[in-house]
């Protein structure tokens, strides 16, 4: 068939139908409903539908006469306090505008959270060009004065909205300190905005849906979220002192903000319930959210067009938009475009034409439309392939898995087959690098470092809904039923989080874990509850049970659930307010631990030394609220016999002394008589979202190190959980170390890494020998830094006193953040029996792990410097006479290197990607 435009269709299509009425809306009338659109449909994620639609476009005042001079008002001055001054202009007072929204006049004097007293004047509110012949567009601005703030706000006449799209092209300038904002709002704990601060970089904008803070006044990580301006069509960086356009859908139990036409968040929390108005202000108040302004200073938000779509408790009871192919939906998705409106007309009507004329409007199509019937996919996520991804920044780790692109959180699902292939799923934003949007992303390796990306394996089945933490086990005597003639089916569990509840759901894979499908009578297990997740899954054989745990979070308590098929489940017992609880549970995990006979031993692992054990371990992640702030994982040892968990004391343990180590997952189907085998999310929800590894690469978070872990016995800690680094060998760059010194006491080892550990990715043991018993002193020490920039990661042991062991990275200046907490320390005995200190540490160009006497402390940090981190310098001082020091290092080889294209491009598992997608298609699901 010879191709045709999308104007030439139309062309054609347009003696069909009389389109005068949908091309005659006025810009600025008071009713922009048409009789040829009973409804409308905004873009953005979503097929919902709103009944009515107004759109103001200030660019259609050229030829009025009140506009035919026009000049800013002159700034409010120190006397005007009272924010009584006049209207700039007769418009603002017309029904052509003023039937919708009224300019604000009121105050809000100073308090401790907002020191400056707040003053809306009308003079703050003007129409303005930027030249003689450009189009008018609005201003509100904001201004400081000695003695209070002079701002600017619209409202609706009316808190009669109940779900709406606000749409509005803008820009934004002036001085650090101000706010521009676009809400929906009816109290402090009922709002949904968008919001511009000056004093935030210009590609940065923050989308909000109050409460922002708990009733402890504890900041709610998931309330606030920065997200990115980027240029239509592409991923280059925006910035709002441009015109963008900018999106807020408040849709029932999701709110969608978008820019420029491009899908940037999702957020299930806090969304309004209740009838709002809508706002639009300019204003600071000298608070820490908006900041100060200095004196004299102004800002102002320019807007060339306000498009509403929206519901109202006015509407009649009962009323609802036709579908689609009625002709009566008229879609938003090119924003106010009038195309849009006549090519959904044309698409409506070609439906009651042939196969033929079908398949025509689909060429005409602006947007994609969906069967009622069809399964819901985001498209902006590609599905049955990987996404390709560049592992070459600066920042980007080269041996700590991170996703392609995107935000990643949480590891999920995570097992090793009977091929020994490791497959790693986690929590996956692959649309924005804030959380949300919530899938779970797929990465497999054969030695824990070396991923293949692989397709994102399970999605959200509708708008609104998100796929959150869980665990997969494999089903080898397919007690489910799922998997006939198969012994290597899997199973999926995970949370399926909607605004009205979070369950526990099932899906299950019979091609390995590639792809999945959902159970059809899920949810497997419900309780009404929004705080209810993370369910982990295993095998207990004495009872022939299959065991689940699972967070009730915010009441502080872990579930346990049997099942003897995976599906029918049956409460069990429960582990309550046991350790340090934070605000909330999350990610616990349950399964046997091995011991280890003599952890002082130079290799604690080796075969020979592991015990097989009934100890288990009830792992718990906490956030917020660990001591260091954030998230945090403590653990539980103790005994569990299918149904109950008794833990040997009431300590709580913590598994890493950093602040980037949480929500770490075990991996199924490692044998419980061997060193069992984590991973965790190398991050803290205290500043994630914000890290620059997403404005700069693309992408944020990584993962821990794969670790092996057993328990051990120590003079002061029974049932320790050990953890050290999986076998690193076949990453090292040669069989010799790098550098090396056996006599470093009361010594140094300096050694420039940049060009034989390219990938900036470098681990070295240091071993202390000889301590004496007594009157011990003495620093052992160690800094890698930049001889560019000078900045460095450093840390420490003192062999004296209380032994404590420190970490700083206070001195890389890439990133400041108040909760970036910049120094941790530990405290870690020197064995008596082998007078010996082992210390490894691992860096990977923007993460840092450190391995405390053979595992027994461990901690994970994040840094991000502003250049690459090239020379290590080990030091010792002032130890004992007869103390013995040596040290080796080792250059790690990048483990994306291989992977790259010529361009540097890693693509993933593209050629089994397209294999199982072609075997689906036939049929075959079975690799």
């Amino acid at each position: 068939m010879p191709s045709l435009s999308s104007r030439s269709l139309l062309l054609f299509l347009l003696p069909l139908f009389d389109v005068q009425q949908c091309l005659a809306v006025p810009p600025l009338s008071p009713d922009s409903t048409t009789p040829e659109c009973s409804c409308y449909q905004p873009a953005g994620n979503t097929e919902a539908v709103f009944l009515n639609h107004q759109f103001f476009d200030f660019r259609s005042l050229d030829n009025e006469t009140f506009v035919s001079n026009l000049t800013a008002p002159a700034a409010v001055r120190p006397s005007q306090n009272k924010g009584i001054e006049p209207l700039t202009s007769p418009f603002f007072d017309t029904g052509f505008f003023g039937d919708y929204f009224i300019p604000a006049s009121w105050s809000r004097e100073a308090s401790e959270a907002a020191p400056v007293t707040l003053v809306n004047s009308h003079q703050n509110l003007y129409l303005a060009r930027d030249a003689p012949d450009s189009p008018v567009h609005l201003t509100l601005r904001t201004n400081r004065l000695p003695s209070f703030q002079s701002a600017s706000a619209l409202e609706t006449t009316e808190a009669a909205y109940l779900h709406a799209s606000i749409h509005i092209r803008a820009r934004i300038s002036g001085s650090p300190g101000a706010c521009a904002g676009m809400f929906t709002y009816l109290t402090d704990e009922q709002e949904s905005d968008i919001e511009i601060l000056t004093r935030d970089e210009k590609s940065t904008v923050r989308a909000t849906n109050q409460p922002g803070m708990d009733v402890n006044g504890t900041v709610i990580p998931e309330a606030s979220t920065q997200i990115a301006i980027t240029q239509p069509g592409g991923t280059a960086l925006g910035s709002w002192t441009d015109w963008n356009d900018y999106q807020l859908n408040w849709l029932p139990g999701r709110s969608e903000w978008l820019i420029n036409g491009m899908s940037k968040l999702n957020k299930t929390y806090g969304v309004p319930r209740q009838n709002s108005n809508i706002q639009l202000r300019m204003w600071s108040n000298g608070g820490t959210w908006p900041g100060n302004m200095t004196v004299g200073s102004e800002a102002t938000l320019d807007i060339e067009w306000i498009d509403l779509v929206y519901n109202t408790s006015h509407d009649a009871p009962g009323a609802t938009c036709k579908t689609i192919a009625s002709g009566t939906v008229c879609s938003l998705q090119l924003g106010t475009s009038l195309w849009a409106l006549v090519l959904w007309a044309a698409m409506a009507l070609c439906m009651l034409f042939s196969a033929t004329f079908v398949a025509l409007c689909l060429l005409a199509a602006p947007v994609r439309a969906q069967n009622a019937t069809s399964a819901y996919v985001d498209p902006s996520v590609p599905t049955g392939t990987p996404i390709p991804a560049d592992y070459t920044g600066a920042l980007r780790p080269q041996i700590h898995y991170s996703p392609p692109r995107g935000f990643m959180n949480d590891p999920n699902g995570m097992f090793v087959d009977a091929e020994g292939v490791y497959h790693l799923y986690y929590q996956y934003n692959p649309t924005d690098t804030v959380a949300g949007n919530q899938h779970w992303g797929h990465a497999t390796s054969r030695n824990l470092y070396t991923w293949d990306n692989q397709p994102i394996a399970i999605y959200p089945g509708a708008e609104g809904e998100a796929i959150f933490s869980g665990s997969s086990v494999i089903d080898v005597n397919n007690t489910s039923g799922f998997f006939p003639n198969q012994t290597n089916g899997v199973v999926a569990f995970y949370t399926l989080n909607t605004a009205e509840e979070q369950t526990q759901d099932v899906a299950y894979s019979t091609d390995g874990g590639y792809t999945f499908t959902k159970f059809v009578n899920n949810p497997v297990i419900s309780i009404n509850s929004t705080q209810f997740r993370d369910p982990k899954v295993i095998w207990y054989p004495l009872t022939q049970q299959w065991v689940m745990v699972v967070a009730y979070a915010q009441e502080f308590t872990i579930g346990f659930f049997t099942s003897p098929n995976l599906t029918t489940w049956t409460h069990a017992s429960n582990f309550s307010r046991h350790g340090l609880l934070g605000l909330q549970y999350e990610c616990p995990n349950l399964l046997q631990m091995p011991m280890l006979s003599n952890v002082s031993i130079e290799n604690p692992l080796d075969e020979s030394n592991v015990v097989s054990s009934d100890m288990f371990i009830l792992y718990i992640s906490i956030n917020p609220g660990a001591p260091l702030g954030g998230s945090i994982g403590e653990y539980f040892p103790g005994t569990f016999n299918g149904t109950h968990f008794s833990p040997v004391d009431q300590a709580a343990r913590i598994a890493d002394f950093g602040k980037d180590n949480y929500a770490a997952q075990f991996f199924y189907g490692v044998p419980a008589t061997s060193p069992q085998i984590s991973i965790a999310w190398a991050s803290n929800w205290q500043y994630t979202q914000v890290v620059p590894t997403g404005q700069l690469e693309g992408f944020r978070s990584a993962m821990s190190l794969p670790r092996h872990n057993a328990l051990a016995n120590t003079t002061r800690g029974d049932y320790t959980l050990v953890s050290l680094p999986y076998d690193l060998w076949p990453l090292y760059s040669s069989t010799s170390s790098l550098a090396n010194s056996s006599t470093l006491a009361n010594s140094s080892l300096l050694y420039d890494y940049s060009s034989t550990a390219p990938s900036g990715a470098v681990t070295f043991n240091m071993t202390i020998r000889s301590i004496p018993l007594a009157n011990v002193t003495g620093t052992a020490n160690f800094t890698f830094m930049s001889s560019v920039t000078g900045e460095s990661i450093r840390g420490g042991f003192f062999l004296g006193g209380d032994t404590p062991f420190w970490i700083d990275r206070g001195y890389i200046r890439g990133f400041e953040n108040p909760f970036f907490t910049d120094k941790f320390s530990t405290n870690s005995l020197i064995d008596t029996d082998t007078q010996t200190f082992r210390l490894q540490v691992v860096i990977d160009r923007s993460i840092l792990e450190v391995f405390l006497e053979n595992g027994l402390r461990s901690a994970t940090t994040t840094f991000f410097a502003e250049g690459m981190l090239d020379t290590l310098v080990i030091s010792t001082r002032e130890l004992n006479p007869g103390v013995q020091v040596s040290a080796e290092v080792f250059g790690l080889n990048s483990a994306w290197t291989p992977l790259a294209d010529s361009n540097g491009t890693v693509a993933g598992n593209v050629t089994m990607a397209s294999q199982r997608v072609r075997r689906n298609m036939l049929g075959h699901v079975n690799l």
